[in-house]
């Protein structure tokens, strides 16, 4: 469902300031297609596999926005969340997950994540969800 060609050349997701995002999954795949359509998008764009090296590019670069998996293997998402929030509570967080119970939202939003997008997802619903996190 991601399609790196879909919207690229939009640019109303671009604002005068150039807002640093950091994108954590582990599946490198979605990695590389997430980072090569922000960058296209002028936003200066941080990515990792693992929620502990996250906590490294967070604790030395001023992150503006997380967009993480929540199933990872070294750190989930929910761990990720809380500390990030524990110490940097200005961080907007997206969680992206292939849950969408109740339950599960919930959660999310009790862990301190802004936002969430099911997986799989629309590159013009999360670049919708990014926008407006960044803009609050």
């Amino acid at each position: 469902m991601i399609n790196i060609a879909d919207n690229c050349s939009d640019k109303k997701l671009q604002g005068e300031k150039k807002n640093n995002i950091l994108f954590v999954d582990d599946e490198k795949i979605i990695l590389s297609i997430l980072t090569s359509r922000y960058k296209s998008k002028g936003y200066n764009v941080y990515s990792t596999d693992d929620g502990v090296k996250a906590l490294e590019i967070i604790n030395n670069n001023k992150i503006d926005l997380v967009v993480t998996d929540y199933y990872m293997k070294t750190m989930n998402g929910d761990e990720l969340t809380k500390s990030i929030k524990k110490s940097h509570k200005e961080i907007k967080i997206i969680l992206l997950t292939s849950q969408d119970s109740e339950d599960f939202v919930k959660k999310a939003f009790e862990i301190g994540a802004d936002d969430y997008v099911s997986k799989p997802f629309s590159p013009m619903e999360l670049d919708s969800r990014i926008k407006k996190l960044l803009s609050e």
